[in-house]
């Protein structure tokens, strides 16, 4: 989605409306939905469509501008037929903030249906699930989800704040736990924190996640990456599987997942994970590095070099 207000301050809004709708459309399993990572490396780039769809192996684009004005959403978005260039549907939608959850969910409701794609009873439960926020916590937490996605230790920080904020406005909003969860997980991974602390810190916020939403893909993701860096590898992977059952768009779970399987020389398996990741974001040059670690632990060290020369083109920095 574009910021069409051209107001810098409103990035986390267009950015965590787009980021919101991969994820609700990432639920059904008969679509592969391209990931946040490799989405984002088009924003702001006037390139052609049928070239964009070439590139990340796509059929259809959606697209289009989202614009918050006061307490209103003003969202206009198109369906695409990619590499015929052909519209296929459009709608403009103006709605309270406070109902933007609903909005998320009709969109991603009337993608499937513009495409035929058969959607589960199950799958069609979750679409129209409704939750409600207070609009003030709703901001807080795309803010956070947008600060967070800068991964810096700065940015975790940043973003961990937020996800508080957003919590003291509406104690029950399961995604901000989540999110809490997550910068409390890096927190600890990269040393940021105690990792006792942190950890402990990261399970009470998943749980709490899970308490108030237990449909909430990124609530066991992130449980199951706390139980894998704590050596219940049996817990986690019945945590990230969940996940994976209840978004399988989540990336991150997946490339979670492929790390226990090679540590634990399950090494098929731990490649087609990592592979199945990629297809979900084939322009991240950190899932490019976790193919070639999959390959590089099963000693097939020609094809890990392939993907590691890979993630260096896409970032020469990394």
């Amino acid at each position: 989605l574009e910021n069409v207000s051209h107001d810098p301050a409103q990035e986390y809004f267009v950015d965590g409306m787009t980021e919101a709708l991969i994820s609700d459309l990432s639920r059904l399993k008969d679509l592969r939905v391209i990931s946040r990572t490799s989405a984002m490396r088009y924003k702001g780039v006037h390139k052609a469509l049928p070239d964009i769809a070439r590139e990340l192996n796509v059929d259809v684009i959606l697209e289009g501008s989202a614009l918050l004005l006061g307490k209103r959403v003003r969202i206009s978005i198109q369906l695409v037929s990619a590499r015929r260039d052909e519209t296929l549907w459009n709608e403009r939608y103006d709605r309270d903030l406070e109902d933007v959850l609903d909005l998320q969910s009709e969109v991603a409701a009337k993608v499937a249906g513009e495409i035929a794609l058969r959607v589960t009873p199950r799958e069609a439960k979750r679409l129209a699930k409704r939750q409600s926020v207070k609009p003030e916590a709703h901001i807080e937490y795309l803010k956070g989800q947008h600060i967070s996605a800068a991964t810096s230790p700065q940015a975790i920080e940043l973003s961990l704040r937020h996800f508080q904020r957003a919590l003291e406005l509406d104690p029950d909003f399961a995604p901000a736990w989540a999110g809490l969860a997550h910068c409390h997980n890096v927190r600890a991974s990269r040393g940021m924190a105690p990792p006792a602390e942190a950890f402990d810190a990261a399970r009470s916020a998943a749980r709490r996640a899970l308490e108030l939403d237990d449909s909430l893909a990124e609530g066991h993701a992130e449980l199951g990456w706390l139980e894998s860096c704590q050596g219940d590898l049996k817990g986690s992977m019945r945590s990230l599987e969940r996940a994976i059952e209840l978004n399988p768009g989540l990336t991150s779970a997946y490339t979670v997942l492929g790390r226990i399987y090679y540590c634990t020389e399950r090494h098929a398996e731990a490649r087609a994970t990592m592979l199945k990741a990629l297809s979900l974001d084939p322009l991240s040059m950190i899932i490019h590095t976790t193919v070639g670690d999959a390959c590089y632990y099963a000693r097939e060290y020609e094809k890990s070099v392939t993907y590691y020369r890979k993630a260096i083109e896409l970032d020469p920095r990394f």
